[in-house]
């Protein structure tokens, strides 16, 4: 997914909002709250990955922790 997703910018911002849209789809399933929070888990660290662009405050604080 990291590789089909390369050619796109994908900034944090862009992240949070795919989350939401995920959290709103989670919501309306008739499933478990286990089964939920399993899914919610993995679609937080799986977007984690496709974020590939950063932010200016990103690239700051980036460089601010390499001091």
């Amino acid at each position: 997914m990291v590789e089909m997703h390369k050619p796109f910018s994908i900034p944090e911002k862009a992240r949070v909002e795919w989350l939401g849209c995920m959290r709103e789809l989670l919501e309306e399933l008739n499933i478990s709250d286990e089964a939920k929070q399993e899914f919610w888990d993995y679609c937080e660290v799986f977007s984690k990955h496709m974020v590939n662009k950063s932010t200016n405050l990103e690239a700051h604080m980036s460089l601010a922790d390499h001091r």
